[in-house]
Parts: C-alpha cells; sequence; structure tokens
C-alpha cells in the first residue's frame, strides 16, 4: 500500500504540536516590568552550561526471508545482521567547546544468490574538533579539527560464475587468477583504507533551532590515505576479465568546507544531512586527474523516526567520491528497523 502526503499535511502537524505550548501561556508567564520581550527571550537562548555532555548507544538491526517455488524468486534464505554504536563527549567551557564523535556501523548480508555472508556496511569514524567562539559574535569563531575514517573487517568480492580477476600491482606487475563460482577473493585487509584528517580554519553556526540548525565549516587540511595492500575495481562489470588496481599511500593538502544540518519535525521525528568537500591543491599522488576531478566530496542523510523509546525506523543515504580510491561514486541508501538503548 502506497501512502501519499499533501504540501499542508506536515504543516498541520506542526501546527498541532505548537497548540499545548501555546495553550500554557498564562499570567505566571507575564514579563516582570523593566525587562523586555527581547532581554527575557534572549537570556533563555543563550543559556549554555558548562561542563561534560556525553551520550553512547548501541543498536542492532536484522531481517530475514525465505522463498519457496515462488515465481520470479531464487528459492532460498536471505538474512541481514547489523550492529551499529554512536557516541559523543562534549565539553563546554565558557568560549570553548571540544567535540568528540564516534561511529561504528557494521551490516552482513547473505542472499540466495552467494552463499557466504559479506558486508554491506563496515565504517568506523572518529572525529574530534574544537571551537572558541568570539565574544562578540557567538555563533563565529576558529576552529581545529582531527578525523580517523577506515573500515574494520576484510573486503571480498565474490561472483555467481566461474570469472578470471586481473591483479595489477604498484610495481606494473600484473597476476592473472580463474576464480571458481561462489569463491570470495579478498580486496582489503582490516583497517584498509584508512583516511587520517586534520583540518583548522573558520566556523560559523548562524541558525541553531529546534526545526532547522545549521553549521559550516571553511579551512584547510591535510587528508593522508593508508591502503596497506589494498586493491579497488578498475572494471568491475560482469564481463571477464576482472581488473583491481592495488592502491598507493597518498598525503594531500588542501581547502576543506563542512556543512552540517539537522532539526526536529517533532517529538518523535529528526533528520540530518551533512555534505563535506576537499579540494587539494597539493597531492603525493602520481594521478592524472587535474582540477574538478580532484575534488573529493562526502554527502550524508538520515531521517529517524522513534516508534518508542528502543525503537525507531531510519532511512539513510550515503554518497562518496573519493578520487584516489576509486574515481566513481560509491552509494549507499537504505531503511532500516532499529533496536537499542543507551549505554550512558
Amino acid at each position: 500500500m502506497k501512502v501519499s502526503l499533501s504540501p499542508s499535511l506536515p504543516l498541520a502537524l506542526v501546527m498541532l504540536l505548537a497548540l499545548p505550548a501555546w495553550a500554557q501561556v498564562t499570567e505566571t508567564d507575564a514579563i516582570p516590568e523593566g525587562i523586555t520581550e527581547d532581554k527575557v527571550l534572549g537570556d533563555k537562548k543563550d543559556e549554555v552550561k558548562d561542563g561534560w555532555k556525553h551520550k553512547l548507544s548501541v543498536g542492532a538491526t536484522g531481517s530475514f526471508n525465505h522463498s519457496s517455488s515462488v515465481v520470479g524468486t531464487v528459492d532460498g534464505s536471505s538474512v541481514q545482521l547489523g550492529l551499529m554504536v554512536t557516541g559523543n563527549a562534549d565539553l563546554i567551557l565558557s568560549n570553548h567547546t571540544w567535540e568528540n564523535s564516534l561511529t561504528f556501523k557494521e551490516t552482513q548480508s547473505r542472499t540466495p544468490q552467494v552463499d557466504s555472508f559479506l558486508k554491506s556496511a563496515d565504517q568506523l569514524l572518529i572525529k574530534t574538533t574544537y571551537l572558541y567562539s568570539l565574544d562578540s559574535i557567538k555563533w563565529l569563531g576558529p576552529f581545529g579539527q582531527a578525523s580517523l575514517d577506515t573500515q574494520v573487517f576484510h573486503g571480498y568480492d565474490i561472483r555467481t560464475e566461474p570469472v578470471t580477476i586481473v591483479r595489477s600491482k604498484r610495481d606494473g606487475t600484473t597476476v592473472t587468477r580463474d576464480v571458481p563460482a561462489q569463491t570470495r577473493f579478498a580486496l582489503t585487509g582490516p583497517f584498509e583504507p584508512m583516511f587520517l584528517r586534520e583540518s583548522g580554519g573558520v566556523f560559523a553556526k548562524p541558525l541553531a533551532e529546534k526545526l532547522i540548525t545549521f553549521k559550516a565549516k571553511l579551512g584547510v587540511g591535510f587528508q593522508h590515505v593508508f591502503v596497506g595492500d589494498g586493491y579497488a575495481a578498475t572494471d568491475n562489470a560482469d564481463t571477464a576479465p576482472l581488473e583491481y588496481t592495488q592502491l598507493d599511500d597518498s598525503t594531500e593538502a588542501g581547502t576543506v568546507l563542512d556543512l552540517d544540518l539537522m532539526g526536529d519535525v517533532a517529538e518523535n521525528v529528526s533528520w540530518t544531512a551533512g555534505a563535506s568537500f576537499f579540494y587539494p591543491f597539493y597531492t603525493t599522488s602520481d594521478g592524472e586527474m587535474t582540477g574538478i576531478e580532484t575534488l573529493n566530496s562526502d554527502i550524508t542523510a538520515k531521517l529517524t523516526v522513534r516508534l518508542n523509546k528502543w525503537a525507531s525506523l531510519e532511512y539513510v543515504l550515503s554518497a562518496k567520491r573519493i578520487p584516489l580510491i576509486i574515481d566513481e561514486w560509491q552509494i549507499q541508501n537504505g531503511v532500516m528497523l532499529t533496536a537499542g538503548f543507551d549505554v550512558i
């Protein structure tokens, strides 16, 4: 069944949610003499408590489906299992803010076509950010940031039919191998590739409301890529031979732009969106790409509907392009029913 919403329905829902707040305004909310309404609202808006704020959440996803003699469907079972850990520890001291975040996502899937569990999501992201808010403009100031982004487990490819693969090594030699059907062949090892990034510049947070909060960072930074012995698909078509190229370590320096938006549509509905761009003006790579072709892009979006304290329905979209790894957009999206709890 398909459900469609008219454009006026979200506005009506917001008005209904706001009615209880309007109804609570009484004479006890009156503004004291000598104090303007703007002053009262400004004090409430600018009030920020110093100290640590931390949170750690653990969640799990899973699905199972079995088909037998269904027209147009392969017989067998489909299983998907996932684990998510998110956490943050933020310290606020007057004009100083220190933000720390941890994200770990792992999803393993098995289908009737491929009789082996393969990862469909694998990320470990650790980020730390320091921000100093100016006295004259609280939402503006300098920042410094560092992050580690990598995969935790081995990466494999597997095909339903016998294939021939060609590996091109860094030294220019190639290795050709015939791989039987349903046989995994390794592409990357644990923590390959690993991205270390450092940046500094100016941040701005001009909008901070419940419905929408907007943050931006602009500066310069470095990106270090450590690939180990990992390979990336050069020609990932289903036609033989399949070509894989060994990756190279590299260091880049360039301009950094981060954009982040978030908000709460209702008490149980929230959303986030972000875009991060890195345009290098120096690189140790011997690649042939120039100009806009070297732009690194990472775009994410998430819509969360909290069903109760321990369950939520999420739509997640991720699109990234890292030319030094693969000169194509890597896109993942899906809907997940997550069960979890807060550890801290």
